[in-house]
């Protein structure tokens, strides 16, 4: 130690070592709080929380299209191909390869992301289903005319 310090640093170096520790100590334990604070959350709210979340995604269809954004984790892939046994995902990052998932795997892996609300399909009132049930009805009856003509 005597030959990388001066003289004056020498005799300032025990404050300076002493006001080190301190500051060490304090943010060990800042890191403690910080760590004991995200580990526990309040009781009330976890049991208030988990049934609702539970429901939301027991309850919530998703509908995928060839060509919709999927977020699994962090990585963004684009729908090449959906059937009922396996998923093939286009990867952005690595465009080279493609990811396939078991369709179950995928259903679970999309429920996870929040990220992928754009894919739940959104029920309509039975009023306004009926509505475009009809108009359907209509285009196809008017589109059979005009072939027969």
């Amino acid at each position: 130690m005597d030959r990388y310090l001066n003289p004056k640093e020498k005799e300032r170096y025990p404050q300076w070592l002493e006001s080190q520790e301190e500051r060490r100590a304090k943010i060990e334990e800042t890191k403690r709080n910080r760590e004991i604070l995200s580990n526990a959350p309040p009781e009330q709210e976890l049991a208030e929380k988990e049934p609702e979340e539970a429901e939301i995604s027991q309850d919530v269809k998703y509908e995928y299209h060839l060509g919709d954004k999927v977020y699994i984790g962090a990585s963004e892939y684009e729908i090449l191909s959906v059937d009922d046994e396996r998923v093939m995902l286009y990867d952005y990052d690595m465009p080279l390869f493609n990811k396939e998932f078991s369709r179950t795997e995928f259903d679970r892996k999309v429920r996870e992301n929040p990220m992928n609300e754009h894919l739940i399909v959104k029920e309509e009132p039975a009023e306004e289903r009926n509505e475009t049930e009809e108009v359907q009805t209509n285009m196809a009856v008017c589109r059979l005319k005009i072939i027969e003509r």
